[in-house]
C-alpha cells in the first residue's frame, strides 16, 4: 500500500465535501468521478483515473457514487463509504427521503466499510440530527459538514488501529428503493402528520411536491399544511382566498400560495380552479 495516498469515487456535493475532508489528511487523492466540478478541486498531486485498478493503492472511499464497485475491489482492497442514514436502517437509494416520509424523529449519517451487500458493512462512524422542523435540505447540509469536518480523521484512525468497526445488526436492517418524479405526486389520503414530513422532505434539489390535475403536474413552490379535523372528500378545492388554494387532504387542508408548471413557469393557481373542484378522479 502507497502511504499517505487514497482513492476517492465520488460526485456531486458528498463528493466535495469528501475530498476536501480527504484532502486535509492525504497527500494525494486518486478521483474517480464524471463530476466536473468535483474534478477542478484536484491538486497539482492529486489526479484523475478511470478505474480502482489504473493505481496500487489499498484504501478507497465512497461518497455518493452509485456505480458498482467490482468483487475484485471490495476482495482485495478496503473500501470504505459515506450513507447518509443511521445504518443497519434504511439502506439503500434516497435514505434521507424515506426516512423523512416515514416520520422518523431522529435520522443521521453512517461512514461503514463496504462489503458485498447493500450498505451491510462494519460501522466506522455514525452522527445523529433531530428532525424537528427541519428541511431535508437543512439535514443534508449537517450532513455535509460532518463529512468535511470528520471523514478524513475517521479514515486515518481507522487505519491506524485507533477505531474499532462495529457489526451491524441485521435484524433491525430496512431497505429503501430509489424515487421517481411519479413518487412526489401527493397522496390526498396523506394525513397532516405526513402531508407535513412530505412538504418539508420534497425541497430543493429534490423534486417539489406535486398534484397531477387533468393530465398537468404542478409544482407545489410554497405551501402550509393546516388542521382540518372533519370528515370531507379528498381532493377538493374547499376555499379561495388571500390568492391562497385550500385544498382537502385527510383532515387536513394543503394551503397552496404558490404553485408553477412541472419545469415551466410559475402559474395563478388560485385563479384556476372554483370552489367544489375535484382534482381526484
Amino acid at each position: 500500500m502507497r502511504k499517505n495516498e487514497i482513492i476517492l469515487a465520488a460526485n456531486g456535493h458528498g463528493g466535495i465535501v469528501a475530498f476536501t475532508s480527504l484532502a486535509k489528511f492525504f497527500y494525494k487523492i486518486y478521483l474517480i468521478s464524471d463530476d466536473d466540478d468535483l474534478v477542478g478541486l484536484l491538486r497539482s498531486q492529486d489526479e484523475k483515473i478511470n478505474n480502482f485498478n489504473d493505481v496500487d493503492v489499498n484504501i478507497v472511499v465512497c461518497a455518493a457514487y452509485v456505480k458498482i464497485i467490482p468483487s475484485d475491489v471490495l476482495k482485495d482492497r478496503i473500501v470504505i463509504n459515506t450513507h447518509p442514514s443511521l445504518l443497519p436502517t434504511y439502506r439503500g437509494f434516497h435514505s434521507l427521503a424515506w426516512a423523512m416520509l416515514n416520520n422518523e424523529p431522529e435520522v443521521g449519517f453512517t461512514i461503514h466499510i463496504m462489503n458485498e451487500n447493500i450498505d451491510d458493512g462494519d460501522i466506522l462512524a455514525q452522527y445523529k440530527v433531530s428532525v424537528d422542523s427541519k428541511t431535508s435540505k437543512q439535514i443534508m447540509d449537517l450532513f455535509d459538514l460532518y463529512v468535511l469536518d470528520n471523514l478524513g480523521g475517521v479514515v486515518c484512525d481507522f487505519l491506524a488501529g485507533n477505531l474499532i468497526p462495529v457489526k451491524q445488526d441485521f435484524s433491525k436492517a430496512t431497505w429503501c428503493c430509489k424515487r421517481n418524479i411519479n413518487d412526489c405526486i401527493l397522496d390526498y389520503t396523506l394525513d397532516f402528520d405526513s402531508l407535513n414530513a412530505t412538504i418539508r422532505t420534497l425541497v430543493e434539489p429534490y423534486p417539489l411536491p406535486m398534484l397531477s390535475i387533468e393530465n398537468n403536474l404542478y409544482e407545489i413552490v410554497e405551501s402550509e399544511v393546516l388542521h382540518h379535523p372533519i370528515k370531507m372528500h379528498l381532493g377538493r378545492v374547499v376555499n379561495i382566498q388571500g390568492g391562497c388554494t385550500y385544498i382537502s387532504f385527510n383532515q387536513c387542508i394543503l394551503k397552496v400560495k404558490k404553485a408553477k408548471l412541472y419545469q415551466g413557469n410559475e402559474v395563478e393557481f388560485h385563479r384556476m380552479f372554483k370552489i367544489g373542484k375535484r382534482l381526484l378522479k
